[in-house]
């Protein structure tokens, strides 16, 4: 078995994803520089960089969800989470209930989160608790590697919104 850090496994589990799904997508601030190995591999028209606008770029993600790809946008800290919230708890968390049935969500947003390494309380929160009383939401927060790749896997075959949070202290491991 290959041994790789936290945020490798997660990174590729995504590539494996997007090599079997092409309606896979990825995108966030700064994240062709982030995610270098998948620009390369699957290039700019899946691997996309944005705007500082978390409320822009994740409502952009509900909207391509909508019109039948699979997104993943990623930000950049959980931090900022609060800024994207008209698009989750409004749009997102609701559009399966709200329709009917008849629309689906099926994103993936990829949060790193957590403390203890010294940027003090504006960048070291976890909101992983305040998001799961969010109904519509799924809440992940993968504790091993392993378990991080396994979750997003099954993160991008769910059809409904998912938050999956990855402790930054964890992301080297």
């Amino acid at each position: 078995m290959r041994s790789m850090s936290f945020s490798e496994a997660v990174d590729d589990a995504i590539g494996q994803a997007m090599a079997e799904d092409d309606r896979i997508i990825l995108f966030g601030e700064d994240v062709p520089l982030l995610r270098r190995g998948l620009l390369v591999r699957f290039g700019p028209r899946r691997v996309l960089g944005t705007p500082i606008s978390e409320s822009a770029f994740v409502g952009a993600g509900v909207a391509a969800a909508m019109a039948g790809l699979r997104p993943v946008v990623e930000l950049y800290m959980a931090d900022f989470l609060s800024v994207a919230m008209d698009a989750l708890l409004n749009h997102a968390a609701k559009l399966e209930v709200f329709s009917g049935g008849q629309w689906a969500s099926p994103l993936v947003v990829r949060i790193p989160s957590g403390g203890g390494y010294g940027d003090g309380g504006q960048h070291e929160q976890s909101l992983w608790g305040w998001m799961a009383h969010v109904p519509g939401l799924v809440v992940l927060a993968p504790s091993t590697p392993a378990d991080a790749g396994g979750l997003m896997l099954g993160s991008l075959q769910h059809e409904g919104p998912v938050l999956f949070f990855e402790h930054k202290l964890l992301s080297e491991s």
